[in-house]
């Protein structure tokens, strides 16, 4: 699955390519180097990403950003109280977390972007309903949301 996010100015737009990886659970995401400032914690590129907990489908339920990593912004444990109720809802119907590495110049703009595109989907668009009009024109690969 794939595709091309649209975009919102006809005359220019900034084409971004999103490679969504695939966890099962967001400390998963965060032992793959995802975590973000947190000694030996890895790549410095893997702290900015958009991310999105979906469906066993792969369809987005939520969307939401990371500039420095999930460490900072899941803190104080909450990534556990997520992680408990994705391990309750058992292998059948199992909600999965999708991330793809985004320039922290566009990330912003990216989560506006895919949060006004799957807005009739998603659980978090309060206040997030008007057209963030980025320019940004933003291609889906990888294992990515299926909105």
């Amino acid at each position: 699955m794939g595709g091309w996010t649209r975009s919102t100015s006809q005359s220019e737009s900034k084409k971004i390519t999103l490679n969504w990886c695939e966890f099962k659970n967001i400390k998963e995401a965060i032992d793959a180097g995802f975590g973000g400032k947190k000694k030996g914690s890895g790549d410095k590129k893997k702290e900015s990403f958009v991310y999105a907990i979906t469906n066993s489908e792969r369809k987005a339920l939520y969307v939401g950003k990371a500039s420095k990593g999930f460490q900072t912004r899941y803190h104080g444990g909450t990534h556990t109280a997520i992680d408990a109720v994705i391990e309750a809802s058992g292998n059948r119907n199992r909600p999965k977390i999708l991330l793809a590495q985004v320039d922290p110049e566009y990330l912003e703009g990216v989560e506006s972007e895919l949060i006004y595109t799957w807005r009739r989907d998603l659980k978090n668009v309060r206040g997030k309903k008007k057209d963030p009009k980025t320019g940004l024109c933003i291609q889906h690969k990888g294992k990515c949301p299926t909105n």
